[in-house]
């Protein structure tokens, strides 16, 4: 999930030029009928199945579908299921002359996809978590993620088959909509990843970084934070073994928002109820732990290596990010736990 985290390529703050096509609506040309109303309906949508060898690993495909609401779309529950083998995917919302081309299965790189470009200029709607094969993102009643009109979901799709027969797998998605006069908040993506990463051979391991809230928020909106965090959805690879998010400053200082200790295979994700506010705070705190039993360190990466990233979904008028591409190790602690720490580079881009 290198979600929005490929951070250094566009730098965050560029919606154009990363490759992404002409989101204007010019040529979209007419919507389709007996598609998303706009109301309140269920949506089911199968992509192309993939077949992946005993062995192989897949990660240059993207799939698309692309919408054809002629409304926006208020998502308050999207479910996926896959046959599994599907390591991760992440999946954004553009226009739908975005990455321009038919749907189904293709080369991201083909397109020109980018999801740096794709998350700014559209928004996140779904993240599967490690090798799950079902899980739910839903949010409280009259809470949304906005699909604008003319929609189109593009997913970046990494598959790992570990076993020695060759699969079939295939997504689905169920996606639940609202009523627009039913939504009293729309959602906005928060996305942290820790780049930085450089985890020590047969040792535990663990890597915290803060991220500023309130100087992109008094810079974007000129005030000081006042959101709350309603979902959340760590990524980490096979060596994970601990996350945690909370915040930092004021009254509620080292409040935890989410921690987990789970393993990859299980869903990840957690609606908060009732969802976290974060007033008065002035950073939020990631911290990701590994336990590394190989004879060598573990990198930033796919494959073998690592990823420290969070997705969550705020009520903030801003997408939060932040990338930490810099760390330096601290040793180990009492508990005999090796400590380090990222230089965390902060954005704000206002989402209405």
């Amino acid at each position: 999930m290198r979600w929005l985290g490929a951070a250094a390529s566009c730098a965050f703050g560029i919606l154009v030029g990363c490759g992404g096509g002409d989101d204007s609506l010019a040529d979209a040309g007419p919507a389709e009928s007996g598609l998303p109303t706009g109301r309140a309906e269920t949506l089911t949508h199968s992509f192309p199945t993939f077949d992946v060898a005993a062995g192989e690993e897949q990660w240059r495909n993207c799939q698309s579908w692309t919408l054809g609401n002629a409304a926006p779309l208020f998502v308050n529950r999207v479910t996926a299921t896959n046959g599994g083998v599907w390591h991760h995917s992440n999946w954004l919302f553009v226009r739908e002359n975005s990455f321009r081309g038919d749907d189904g299965t293709w080369v991201c790189r083909d397109r020109g996809y980018d999801e740096v470009a794709a998350g700014l200029n559209g928004g996140v709607f779904f993240a599967q978590s490690t090798q799950a094969l079902t899980e739910t993102q839903q949010f409280p009643p009259g809470v949304a993620i906005r699909i604008p009109p003319r929609g189109r979901v593009v997913g970046n799709v990494h598959l790992v088959n570990a076993t020695p027969e060759a699969r079939s797998t295939a997504m689905t998605f169920e996606v639940e909509t609202l009523d627009e006069e039913d939504v009293h908040t729309q959602l906005a993506p928060l996305s942290y990843t820790y780049t930085a990463l450089d985890i020590a051979p047969r040792a535990i391991s663990r890597f915290t970084m803060d991220c500023d809230i309130a100087t992109p928020y008094q810079d974007q909106l000129g005030r000081a934070p006042d959101f709350a965090v309603y979902y959340v959805l760590p990524h980490y690879h096979a060596l994970g073994n601990y996350f945690r998010l909370e915040l930092v400053g004021g009254d509620n200082d080292g409040m935890v928002i989410f921690e987990t200790g789970a393993a990859i295979g299980d869903p990840l994700g957690a609606s908060l109820d009732p969802p976290v506010e974060v007033r008065g705070a002035t950073a939020i705190r990631m911290t990701c732990g590994f336990d590394n039993p190989r004879d060598e360190w573990v990198r930033y990466g796919i494959g073998d290596q690592e990823m420290c990233v969070v997705l969550a979904f705020t009520d903030a008028q801003l997408k939060l990010l932040g990338v930490a591409d810099t760390g330096t190790a601290l040793g180990r602690g009492s508990d005999g736990i090796w400590m380090n720490t990222g230089n965390c580079r902060a954005y704000g881009v206002i989402d209405f």
